[in-house]
């Protein structure tokens, strides 16, 4: 996902908006900040690990919508790029889970 936000990202510097870099990384320290409290909070540190596994998606669904006002998205590729994670997603669930079936002692 890294590579999808960062590509949009560059898509709106090369269009002017240079302000939206720095938007985008106080998005990701928010996000952080937020989750690393909350985990604190709660005593979770698989929280906070679930926090800096998605630190992409609130940047991507920001940069998706600034996109979005300037015409620049095109839906179709965007719905097949997270397509692709979703179903990579559900392979690594897949494999997890018929490794722990076949392997349990590890």
């Amino acid at each position: 996902m890294v590579m999808v936000t960062q590509a949009m990202q560059e898509l709106l510097v090369a269009s002017g908006r240079v302000r939206v870099a720095l938007e985008l990384n106080v998005i990701r320290l928010t996000w952080l900040v937020g989750g690393g409290v909350l985990a604190f909070i709660q005593k979770s540190p698989m929280l906070f690990v679930l926090t800096i596994g998605l630190i992409q998606v609130p940047a991507y669904c920001f940069a998706s919508w600034r996109l979005y006002r300037l015409n620049l998205i095109k839906w179709r590729r965007e719905l097949s790029a997270l397509l692709a994670m979703v179903v990579g997603f559900g392979l690594g669930s897949a494999a997890s889970y018929a490794g722990q079936i076949l392997l349990p002692n590890l």
